[in-house]
């Protein structure tokens, strides 16, 4: 991409810095305080704003993504579920984390935030899922992105940090990429190396897979 994209600032001690206010959270929750609406969650719905709107900053095996900007939901969680804290628990710690954020992390709960804002069922819904399969995936879980379709891939890598009005994205970590229209070679050199905080897919995407996602962020602006 073009080098406006590598404006994105270093976000991994922020990363670190989450995980740990995670798990301190985790360790003062779960008395009791259940959240009512948990049960008018659709979590299925609640999957595909994860991959959205929170896929390419965090690790989520149930999802298949990789994001690396944020803390690994299933390292975050993988030692409070062994010890047996309940399912409501993680719900309630993960949807105070979307209604109160530390930076990065965009404030969905923020109606004045057009690009990010989402209504308190998406949030329920979201909270909701990630409470059921952070480090307990469900069988069939993608270990990472599959297929060849590029949009699928840009929406579950990329679509958090990037707005891409054809994938229906709208995050703002990263450069808005309508507005950019990256030039192709630079586009899967970018997605390749990664730098300034956006993340490598070398390795974790086949050559194929960065020629095809690169060409679609490229013609998808406009369309």
């Amino acid at each position: 991409m073009s080098s406006s994209i590598r404006g994105i600032p270093r976000r991994r001690s922020a990363g670190r810095l989450a995980a740990g206010l995670l798990l301190a959270a985790l360790a003062v929750s779960g008395c009791g305080n259940q959240v009512a609406n948990r049960q008018a969650a659709d979590t299925t719905r609640g999957k595909e704003l994860f991959s959205q709107k929170c896929g390419s900053c965090h690790v989520l095996e149930d999802a298949g993504t990789a994001g690396q900007i944020g803390p690994n939901l299933d390292d975050a969680f993988r030692q409070s579920r062994a010890q047996g804290f309940a399912t409501d628990t993680f719900f309630e710690v993960t949807l105070e984390q979307m209604k109160i954020p530390a930076l990065p992390m965009p404030d969905f709960d923020d109606a004045g935030d057009k690009a990010n804002y989402l209504p308190d069922e998406d949030l329920v819904s979201i909270a909701a899922y990630v409470a059921d399969v952070a480090a307990n995936p469900g069988e069939g879980a993608a270990a990472g992105p599959q297929g060849d379709d590029p949009k699928s891939i840009f929406t579950s890598s990329c679509g958090g940090c990037h707005t891409l009005g054809d994938a229906g994205t709208t995050g703002s970590v990263g450069p808005n990429l309508d507005d950019v229209k990256p030039e192709l070679e630079s586009a899967v050199t970018q997605i390749k190396n990664g730098g300034n905080g956006m993340p490598a897919f070398e390795g974790r995407l086949t050559d194929e897979q960065i020629r095809a996602l690169a060409e679609y962020i490229v013609k998808a602006p406009g369309g």
